[in-house]
């Protein structure tokens, strides 16, 4: 077996195993929440489009800073293992070709991305300024052009040995997209992506033409390509539980608080839960993050109706990813042998979730006021329900089948 053939065996088992999670993923629950998700955002940009002058400065900084972020994320798939290190030793160059390939698979994948979100800015910059079908292309090749100069930047990681030199090439590469990016915005898209194909170019030529690095980083290789998995696998742990994800634990001293408002009762299920949920991130971070997210789009959404919308499938999605917490309790040794009902196992599970959505739960009618206190009694109320009905009619009947 040539090295072709060992990295294609790579991609078929890296594929087949993704589709094995992703089948879990995309259920109806799922599905639906998405759905809702999407049109809710579709009709509140919609919505916000009507409201931006023409000229206005405000709309297009925001794009700017949003543009800026997302180009540096994802990373060029590699597939190399750690062992590699030591087999793979021996035929650096023939690493090559398989390299490249990966290289001209990650450009095209995040070119259709990031043209995604090019087409989805297109109404925000025609309301901003006069606009035509030729200005769509130059801002989606721009686009382009500034996200394959950062995966360039990504692959010639892979060559160096300079962490110095790397952070300069980062500095610059950043420098220069900002500068590209607001002279496209502010003053000229032709003279934008002329600049952008400048870069590129010269950054080509330096990479490719002028040093021609032939050996590989491989401590970079590996460091690579196990952060861009666990990136994958940390976004599947959101709907379900895999076996590849190494999530942190710590001891959050801050939130003693919270697990000591949680001992009233007589089982150690409720303590025990409440530590696990404050010390492991695949709870906490995932609660925190939702929470965070749904709070500012319910802040600067102004329907009632959609607020409500939006709080119901929130706190739906935080609690049913709370759910896999009486999978911890079983797979506990202690608890193994611990003379406890399932019974009191699912109270505790309850009474944790009663908590932590509550709290959600206001929080999401806090931030719907737009001006009047009956948009935050109704949502209140309406997440009052929710809670209730998940809390104590949904939860019993799926802990009870887990």
């Amino acid at each position: 077996m040539n090295i072709t053939h060992l990295f294609q065996k790579r991609k078929s088992i890296y594929y087949k195993r993704l589709s094995k999670f992703l089948k879990y993923i995309l259920n109806d629950h799922f599905v639906l929440a998405l759905l809702l998700l999407v049109g809710a955002l579709g009709f509140t940009y919609s919505e916000y489009i009507e409201t931006v002058s023409s000229g206005a400065v405000l709309p297009r900084v925001v794009l700017l800073l949003l543009i800026v972020g997302i180009l540096p994320l994802g990373r060029i798939r590699t597939l190399i293992e750690p062992a590699d290190t030591l087999f793979l030793l021996p035929k650096e160059e023939e690493l090559n070709r398989v390299m490249f390939a990966h290289l001209r698979h990650s450009l095209l994948f995040f070119s259709i991305m990031i043209s995604i979100i090019g087409f989805m800015s297109i109404p925000l910059l025609a309301a901003t300024n006069e606009w035509n079908t030729l200005l769509n292309v130059y801002w989606i090749g721009t686009l382009i052009v500034w996200k394959s100069t950062y995966l360039l930047l990504n692959y010639n990681y892979f060559k160096e040995y300079s962490d110095k030199r790397q952070r300069y090439l980062s500095l610059t590469v950043a420098l220069s997209s900002v500068l590209g990016l607001s002279v496209s915005l502010f003053y000229s898209m032709l003279l934008g992506l002329v600049f952008s194909v400048i870069t590129l170019i010269s950054y080509i030529w330096g990479i490719f033409y002028k040093e021609q690095r032939t050996g590989w980083n491989w401590e970079n290789l590996i460091q690579s390509e196990k952060k861009r998995v666990q990136g994958i696998y940390r976004l599947i742990n959101l709907f379900v539980e895999t076996p590849y994800q190494s999530n942190k634990v710590r001891r959050f001293k801050v939130l003693d608080w919270f697990i000591k408002s949680l001992k009233a009762d007589d089982t150690p299920y409720t303590f025990y839960l409440a530590r696990v949920f404050v010390r492991n991130t695949a709870f906490s971070g995932l609660y925190l993050r939702l929470a965070i997210i749904a709070g500012l789009f319910i802040y600067f959404t102004d329907s009632v109706l959609i607020n409500i919308l939006m709080s119901v499938l929130f706190l739906y999605l935080i609690g049913f990813q709370l759910l896999p917490l009486k999978q911890i309790i079983q797979q506990s040794i202690t608890f193994k042998l611990y003379p406890g009902s399932d019974t009191d196992k699912i109270k505790a599970i309850q009474k944790l979730l009663l908590y932590l959505l509550s709290i959600v739960a206001v929080l999401f009618a806090i931030v719907s006021f737009n001006g009047e206190w009956e948009s935050v009694l109704m949502t209140l109320v309406a997440n009052a329900l929710f809670v209730a009905g998940f809390v104590y009619v949904y939860s019993p009947k799926r802990l009870s089948s887990v």
